[in-house]
């Protein structure tokens, strides 16, 4: 069996700690980085750290390693979401 992409592991990790997010992890700018969003209706009433925070706390059992080669993943409620969808 094949090695789970990194995508994939950082995947799992977040579903497993933002049960029901809407995940989308892939890779960047084409400097090797993966980038992407998490949609999740349990950030409501958390601000842009704490839900950075949280998100941290569900990516620390990857090795440092692969933490590092994370970029931006931004957070945000449904309503958030929505709302980017509109302004587009």
């Amino acid at each position: 069996m094949a090695e789970q992409s990194l995508a994939g592991r950082v995947t799992e990790l977040i579903g497993r700690s933002f049960p029901g997010a809407s995940v989308n992890i892939e890779p960047g700018d084409g400097t090797g980085r993966l980038a992407g969003w998490i949609t999740w209706d349990g950030f409501r009433g958390l601000d842009h750290v704490e839900r950075q925070q949280r998100l941290r706390e569900a990516i620390a059992d990857l090795p440092m390693d692969d933490q590092l080669l994370l970029g931006p993943i931004l957070t945000m409620t449904p309503d958030e979401a929505s709302d980017d969808e509109e302004a587009a």
